[in-house]
């Protein structure tokens, strides 16, 4: 008991998951913000800099025009022999880019992502474009650049905690993973993007879920946020399937709610095709590469199957690395333990929630066919730029699946492998077993010899 008068303290138990996940992710993000190498310890970063600093200069094209301070920043705090520095950071390098003014000499550069969609680069390009105003050190924008974006996405996340009905320790989780943090701390377009999809995910989930009838602005909400996935990143087009969650009952009737869904998925669908035919892809391949990777992609659908499976059977390792923390260029792992704990750690707290709802078969449905629709559809921009004749696609990082995170794990909440058939002939379900494995292995020794 407590003194009369004294309120009891709130503990974590009480805590709210969304104050939790900001108290969290606020100082784990301003890490990476002031402490992760420039240009080195985010994969692309360069990239996704100059793209946000050609913008900022007005220009929407592949080259651009800048002070030579601001487009040499890498060069200027990249150390001689990297090996002797941390980071590859040269201090001298890092106190003049932190201190010293640019000055008046301009220089043209070259946007390797020019083709991509420049609404991700716009807070960037924003913060950028003061810093050329003000005539501020180059480094101090750059890491002023970063520290928007890590709020805005930090912000985006916190919002989809807040409003998710259900898995609420499924979306904080996978924002709470160091690759997550590397991601939203960093002048990426994967940050708002990020926070965007998950925001969008856990919105429909409401709507999903929710007794009372939606409001115009809760499902406007629902057909930005989509359209912002796309727009942000036109590879992520099959996320909108999820609209498919919001039930007939938020509307007047059937037709209503078809054009909803329809009107949707025809918005995203404009703004992928939008992405492909003013942008385009924009990144030099050899000539007809593309094009006999499409004739693949479209006249021969399960042979193109089989190379996303290969790709994904070969490179599970390597993608759960990429989901969990890959440092830099995606060269530099963790301990091989950390990757098995961090595996065992996540199954035993989402197994131990008790807030997650078993879905019905038709928001399974949906769930699961997104992932199943998204998961191809990443393959297939980096099958267009992979050798012909290779057996897997390559480029394929772990940190491009997140996002599905939330609709893989609240699509298989409450999943029973059980099969009251197997049950009953549980002996006859052994035989076709071990007939099937063994025929198979005979074939490929015979093929061998």
């Amino acid at each position: 008991m407590f003194p009369e008068g004294r309120p009891a303290r709130r503990g974590l138990a009480s805590l709210p998951l969304e104050r939790l996940y900001l108290w969290l992710a606020v100082p784990a993000g301003l890490l990476f913000v002031f402490l992760n190498p420039p240009f080195a310890g985010v994969p692309d970063e360069l990239a996704h800099y100059l793209r946000a600093l050609a913008l900022a200069q007005g220009e929407l094209g592949r080259r651009a025009e800048a002070p030579k301070d601001y487009v040499d920043l890498v060069g200027s705090v990249r150390a001689e022999d990297e090996r002797q520095r941390w980071g590859g950071l040269d201090p001298e390098g890092v106190r003049r880019a932190l201190t010293v003014r640019p000055g008046p000499e301009l220089a043209q550069f070259h946007c390797r992502i020019g083709y991509a969609y420049p609404f991700a680069f716009l807070p960037q390009a924003l913060v950028l474009k003061l810093g050329l105003e003000a005539r501020a050190p180059p480094l101090v924008t750059f890491l002023l650049a970063r520290l928007v974006t890590l709020l805005l996405a930090t912000w985006l996340v916190h919002a989809a905690i807040r409003v998710a009905p259900t898995g609420k320790l499924v979306f904080a989780l996978v924002a709470l993973l160091p690759e997550a943090f590397q991601q939203m701390a960093s002048v990426s377009y994967d940050a708002l993007h990020f926070g965007v999809l998950l925001y969008f995910s856990a919105h429909v989930l409401a709507l999903a879920h929710g007794t009372r009838s939606a409001t115009r602005r809760e499902l406007g909400l629902a057909v930005l946020l989509s359209l912002g996935g796309t727009l942000l990143k036109p590879g992520y087009t099959a996320m909108a399937l999820l609209v498919l969650l919001v039930p007939r009952r938020h509307f007047r009737g059937p037709r209503a709610h078809g054009a909803f869904v329809l009107g949707t998925l025809a918005l995203n669908g404009a703004a992928l095709a939008l992405g492909l035919f003013w942008f385009g892809m924009g990144i030099p391949v050899e000539d007809g590469q593309r094009e006999a990777q499409m004739a693949l992609v479209t006249g021969s659908p399960l042979a193109f199957l089989g190379v996303v499976v290969n790709t994904l059977y070969l490179g599970l390792q390597g993608l759960w690395e990429g989901l969990v923390f890959r440092s830099g260029q995606s060269s530099s792992t963790l301990a091989p333990l950390t990757y098995v704990l961090v595996g065992c750690a996540c199954v035993v707290l989402l197994r131990s929630q008790d807030e997650l709802t078993r879905p019905t078969p038709a928001q399974r449905a949906v769930l699961l066919g997104t992932v199943l629709i998204q998961t191809v559809l990443i393959h297939v921009p980096l099958f267009l730029l992979t050798p012909v004749g290779r057996p897997v696609v390559l480029g394929l990082q772990g940190r491009y699946f997140m996002v599905l995170v939330p609709p893989l794990v609240l699509g298989l909440a409450g999943l029973s492998l059980r099969s009251e058939w197997v049950r009953r002939h549980l002996r006859a379900a052994l035989i076709v077993f071990a007939v099937v494995l063994l025929a198979c292995a005979m074939v490929h020794v015979l093929r061998l010899h």
